[in-house]
């Protein structure tokens, strides 16, 4: 009666996305009996809405429908809580949102999160995103520390003003028991025009929105906006970021990471961001190489390090260079959000470690796409492809579509997983995922390398966790 859902992960993914395959499928079949008797349940209500009004052969359809749905309801709640005790490897990929245009009743509007060891970062906001952190078990409000906007669509951006709120609760209660009270303002990154939205929100409503956020505006030379009015206090609050000539866009840069972002293909009158973001390894010594040439521990090291000839007491020279470790690859995440066109992100997106791509429609569906302003499933696996990431996960999908396979006995049902086994023939790589809400994917480091550019076999950081 209940189809079963591919439960099959690749060892990339590894124990991401673990569920009690046999309690969700009891819950489900407990359920589907429940409707199907007609009994008093939770989920009663959508056969008797369906049966008003309806003719019998649309009835069975969205009878089917409701049926596919409510299993779409028990998944993600099993994935929610499934990764509840995964451990955390430095770096991890969360996802709140993966609808596109409008959330649906098992998927939220766009948001993706970057969860690092100092703070969080946050790729697009969509409506409701602050009630998807509340219900997460790996992240809170007071975690987001920087968001990154594509465009200004609402399904992209409408969630900001309750995230920056909730924030801003955080700090009143930290305030008031004397706690913490170093959380810093939210800096949010994005098109311009994001601070004038925020100003126009405050003047006519009692959120004060001020001055516990930053914002970074990135203009687009090709869709210059107007000079827009604005008070020179929100104006204290901004700042632009222009791209260089390669039109890379240097957005933001810490000790721990980078973000770059470059524009790509909309619509006819707007473009959208995508971004990456790099983790930056501080570069290690040979101290044992130091120690046998009789220098110790010492302020010295920094000239080593900064690899400047330094003579030893004995007289003799060393190149401080050739006691440096090559760099060690940082682990990197790239997100494409609504676009025709991701080739302008393959130069910085380069051997990412896992991209996070569009896929709103299905490869039979790509005119429509073309339309609409979107990539297919086929488009984002040759993006992945192209830059070489080591695995892809596809998000943002249109509402008509569910996480099963079609069937026989309900064809009109478009599956999910359609797309993710296009998407691994393109990329010729069985690391494809379906995101969904509440999933989390571990982005394990990559292994080390010795002085010799060989890779360092004792050095476990890179092993995916089971």
């Amino acid at each position: 009666m209940t189809e079963k859902i591919n439960d099959k992960k690749t060892e990339f993914f590894g124990g991401s996305s673990r569920v009690e395959k046999a309690h969700r499928d009891a819950m489900a079949a407990i359920l589907l009996r429940r409707m199907a008797s007609r009994a008093p349940a939770r989920h009663s209500w959508g056969i008797r809405k369906f049966q008003q009004g309806k003719n019998p052969s649309t009835y069975r359809q969205e009878k089917a429908m409701n049926h596919v749905e409510l299993e779409n309801r028990v998944r993600a709640r099993d994935a929610r809580s499934a990764n509840k005790s995964d451990p955390f490897v430095g770096m991890e990929a969360i996802f709140l949102g993966t609808s596109g245009s409008m959330p649906t009743s098992f998927r939220n509007a766009t948001s993706f999160v970057v969860r690092l060891e100092k703070g969080s970062l946050m790729f697009d906001c969509g409506e409701g995103t602050i009630n998807q952190l509340i219900k997460c078990v790996r992240l809170t409000a007071a975690d987001i520390t920087k968001v990154f906007i594509s465009h200004l669509h609402g399904d992209h951006c409408f969630g900001l003003p309750g995230l920056v709120a909730a924030s801003e609760h955080v700090r009143f209660d930290r305030i008031s028991a004397k706690q913490d009270t170093s959380i810093p303002p939210i800096e949010i990154y994005g098109p311009r025009g994001m601070a004038a939205y925020f100003e126009r929100l405050q003047d006519i409503g009692a959120s004060k929105f001020f001055p516990q956020v930053m914002f970074h505006e990135m203009e687009d030379p090709m869709f210059p906006i107007e000079q827009i009015e604005m008070k020179e206090k929100t104006k204290e609050h901004i700042k632009t970021i222009k791209p260089d000539h390669d039109g890379i866009y240097h957005v933001c840069e810490t000790d721990d990471y980078t973000v770059k972002a470059v524009l790509m293909p909309h619509k006819k009158y707007m473009r959208t961001f995508g971004y990456v973001v790099e983790e930056k390894i501080k570069p290690r010594m040979n101290v044992e190489a130091l120690k046998k040439e009789g220098l110790p521990p010492s302020p010295i090291y920094d000239h080593v390090r900064a690899g400047k000839i330094i003579t030893l007491p004995n007289g003799k020279k060393i190149d401080g260079k050739k006691y440096m470790f090559p760099a060690d690859p940082g682990r990197k995440i790239a997100v494409v959000y609504d676009t025709t066109d991701s080739s302008p992100i393959i130069d910085i997106a380069k051997n990412s470690d896992l991209m996070v791509h569009e896929s709103s429609f299905d490869s039979k569906l790509s005119k429509l796409a073309r339309e609409k302003g979107h990539s297919t499933s086929l488009e984002a696996a040759k993006c992945a492809r192209l830059s070489g990431a080591k695995a892809l996960a596809l998000t943002h999908f249109s509402p008509r579509y569910t996480f099963l396979q079609s069937s026989n006995k309900h064809s009109h049902i478009v599956g999910i997983e359609t797309m993710v086994e296009e998407a691994k023939e393109e990329l010729g790589s069985n690391n494809v995922v379906a995101a969904a809400d509440f999933m989390s994917i571990p982005i394990v480091r990559r292994p080390r390398k010795n002085v010799d550019g060989k890779l360092d076999l004792d050095d476990t950081t890179h092993l995916n966790r089971q």
